[in-house]
Order: C-alpha cells, then sequence, then structure tokens
C-alpha cells in the first residue's frame, strides 16, 4: 500500500532520466511454493515481476528474462500472451518501467507443478531486466512443491478511481482453496484505511473498538477448488483521498485438530486500492524571534494540514514529505531536533536542514520541530525561509506538487529574527 528517499541528484535535460536513476527489478513472493497435481489438476501459481526506476521522467521499455531451466522435473511455464520462448526460457518485451512511487504494472509468469512432483521437491527460476541506459537486474525465485492447503484471495475491483466522498461502495471478497488439502474452517479478517467506514456491522463477526478492523470466522469446510463470496459494504467519508480495503483469510482447525499449514501465506492477503475525489491543503510553519549577539534561542518550525482529507503514504509506512529550513546567514544552529538532518546549505544562508514528516497526516495535524540557534553577531530583519518539500523538488530545485493539493499558497513560510 507505497519510500521517503533522501537522494542527490543533478538535473538531466527534459526527457531524459536523472543522473542518479536506476533500475529496479521487484520479484515475489519469494521461495515460491506450488501445490501437487490432484486428481490430475495443477493449481497454477504466478511468479510477478514490477518494474520500477528511482527517478520520474519517462525511460525506455523494458526486455524481461525468464529462465526456467531450474525447473526441470519439477515445474512448467504457462508462458503469458506477448512473450516468446524457445524451450524453458522466454523473452517479454515492451515492458512499461514506472517510477519508484507511482503503481507498476505487474508482469505475471505461471507456474504449474509437474505431474510427477512430490511435495518436497524444489528448483528455481532466474529473472534478468534490462533497460536501456539504466542497465540490468537480476533475481533467482526459490520454486518448491508443497502439499497442503493454499487459500488465495481476492479483494475487487483491485481499483476504484474517482470515487465521490459520501458514496458507498462494495467490495466482494472471495478466496478460493486451491491446495490440495481441505481447510476444515477459515477466518476472514479485513481492516479499512482511514476514509472508509463499513456501511453494517455484520452478525458473526468480532469489531475493533475503532471498527477499523473486522474478523468473520466461516465453520464450512472449504475443499480443494471450493470458492467462499463475500461482499462488504463501505461509505466513503470526507477523510478518504488514497485509502481502501485489506482482506486476509488464514486456515482455522476443527475441534482439537491442528489447523492446516498454508503453503503460500503470500497470496492470503489482497486489497482494493480506493481513489477519493478530495483534497488536503499543507502549509509551512515559520517562526519569528529576537536575540542578541551571543544568545541562543528557540526556533519552532513545521507545517499543518487543513484537510479535509487525511494523507497517507501507502508505500510501506514512510513520509509523504518533507520540512525544509534555511536559518539566516551569521546564525548556528546548536540542537537538531529528532527527524531532522542537515544538507547542503546555500551561500545565502548559514544552514541548511529537512525534517521528515510522519506517514499519516490528519486534517488538522501539526509537525513541529524546534531547532537551537546561536546569533553570532548583531542582527536586524535577518531573513530564513521553511518550506514544504518532497523527494522531487529536492532534486530538481523546483517548488514541491502535491497531488493531493490544488493550492500552492502557504507552501513556503518566512522565517525571521530580530525583525
Amino acid at each position: 500500500m507505497t519510500t521517503a528517499l533522501a537522494s542527490a541528484g543533478v538535473v538531466a535535460l527534459a526527457g531524459t532520466a536523472f543522473a542518479s536513476d536506476q533500475l529496479d527489478l521487484s520479484v515475489g513472493p519469494y521461495n515460491l511454493q506450488l501445490p501437487t497435481v490432484l486428481n490430475g489438476v495443477s493449481s497454477a501459481r504466478a511468479v510477478q515481476i514490477r518494474l520500477y526506476h528511482d527517478q520520474t521522467d519517462k525511460v525506455s521499455a523494458a526486455t524481461v528474462t525468464v529462465n526456467a531451466t531450474g525447473l526441470a522435473r519439477i515445474a512448467q511455464v504457462e508462458w503469458p500472451a506477448g512473450c516468446t520462448h524457445v524451450g524453458s526460457t522466454g523473452t517479454c518485451k515492451n515492458l512499461r518501467v514506472s517510477p519508484i512511487n507511482a503503481i507498476s504494472d505487474t508482469l505475471n509468469i505461471p507456474l504449474k507443478a509437474l505431474p510427477q512432483a512430490k511435495s518436497g521437491a524444489q528448483g528455481s527460476v532466474s529473472i534478468t531486466a534490462a533497460v536501456p541506459g539504466l542497465g540490468t537486474q537480476t533475481q533467482v525465485v526459490p520454486v518448491a512443491v508443497q502439499t497442503g492447503t493454499d487459500l488465495v484471495v481476492t479483494a475487487g475491483p483491485a481499483q476504484l478511481h474517482n470515487v465521490k466522498v459520501g458514496s458507498a461502495i462494495v467490495t466482494p471478497i472471495s478466496w478460493t482453496n486451491t491446495g490440495d488439502v481441505t481447510a476444515p474452517r477459515t477466518r476472514l479478517t479485513f481492516q479499512v484505511l482511514p476514509g472508509l467506514t463499513y456501511k453494517q456491522r455484520l452478525k458473526g463477526c468480532a469489531y475493533t473498538p475503532d471498527n477499523s478492523q473486522a474478523a468473520c470466522t466461516f465453520n464450512t469446510p472449504l475443499k480443494p477448488g471450493q470458492t467462499f463470496r463475500f461482499p462488504v459494504a463501505l461509505n466513503v467519508t470526507k477523510l478518504a483521498w488514497s485509502t481502501g480495503l485489506i482482506a486476509e483469510v488464514t486456515p482455522l482447525a476443527a475441534g482439537n485438530s491442528v489447523a492446516p499449514v498454508d503453503i503460500n501465506q503470500q497470496d492470503e492477503q489482497a486489497e482494493t486500492d480506493v481513489f477519493a475525489v478530495n483534497t488536503a491543503h499543507f502549509s509551512a510553519v515559520g517562526d519569528t524571534f529576537r536575540a542578541a549577539a551571543g544568545q541562543s534561542v528557540p526556533v519552532t518550525v513545521g507545517m499543518r494540514s487543513y484537510g479535509p482529507a487525511e494523507i497517507i503514504d501507502r508505500s510501506g509506512g514512510e513520509a509523504v514529505g518533507n520540512i525544509s529550513v534555511e536559518f539566516p546567514k551569521y546564525t548556528t544552529v546548536t540542537k537538531i531536533p529528532p527527524g531532522c538532518f542537515a544538507v547542503p546549505a546555500s551561500a545565502a544562508y548559514a544552514a541548511h536542514y529537512n525534517c521528515t514528516i510522519w506517514s499519516v497526516v490528519a486534517p488538522g495535524a501539526q509537525f513541529r520541530y524546534t531547532f537551537s540557534i546561536r546569533v553570532d553577531k548583531a542582527l536586524i530583519d535577518a531573513q530564513g525561509k521553511v518550506w514544504l518539500s518532497n523527494e522531487l523538488s529536492d532534486i530538481t530545485g523546483k517548488p514541491v506538487s502535491y497531488p493531493w493539493d490544488p493550492s500552492s499558497a502557504g507552501h513556503t513560510a518566512p522565517l525571521v529574527l530580530n525583525p
């Protein structure tokens, strides 16, 4: 569900990648488990390939080579459309490479266990991606054949765009046992992110005190090949911007028996991403302070959100932006608050610092950072500044642009000594 990367680079000409750009190959799940063939039926599991690069300029398309010779006598590849292959080696061309902070396309390479493969058989598949100007990356995915339950969850549609605040949506959740062992019981856990609420509380489900998470137990056995379906009705609130529903299913034991092993826990979870038509306005917070030569004083800077949406970093829990601050010349920072770090200063200022904003910014939230500043000479109306930034603006030097904020008013605030 998305990293606040501290990057340094040089600005390239329009249409070319930044000098610090590089290819990032994401392949999963690691240690892929394939169910054994049951009654002549072999269920597919996909190696999922995503391609990123570290900057935002458009780059050339990628070519992915899949070498499955390490799966001999264990599994076969179900080659997707658009990929050609000779024997156990395939080539997939013209694949889009996404900026690191964007949602990427996924290339799925399905694998199926061979009838002669016994539980415990092991092999591997090698994935190599190549992009002109960005080089190549290779990853090797271990593959094994196992017996057990394998619950595969889907929540659909995967993405909902242009959803209106105040509307209601229904997300159907389904889970299928694609393994070769029956799950005696199953538990469905689903969680809503800020901006979504449950339209109604469902009988037989336990809810957390804040109603963000529910757990429902199904006592009907789920046999290999069977599917259960469960619709979840949600309200879209004024907090919604980029939000979603996360669903997870686990097998449970019956009575005093031991719960069966799910051989692929990576596919026990699915998510519906909801993108609402909404905004949030961020503003920098500066300070005015007085001090004589040789005196040290606290200086507090920060940012605040005026909402109405709650902004969540969904790439993994990193920040949604930074505060940048430059202090007047002839001052010295004697204490740096937690969450802030020094970066190279410009000639016009004594010091430059970045402070990281949290991964969740609710409407009305304020983030404050207090520095200790020593004034080194008598100054009147000495000027510094505080401004909102992010990875891209740090690299390009251009003003920050947030997709949720329709106005840049207040993105910069003054920092004034002895006005």
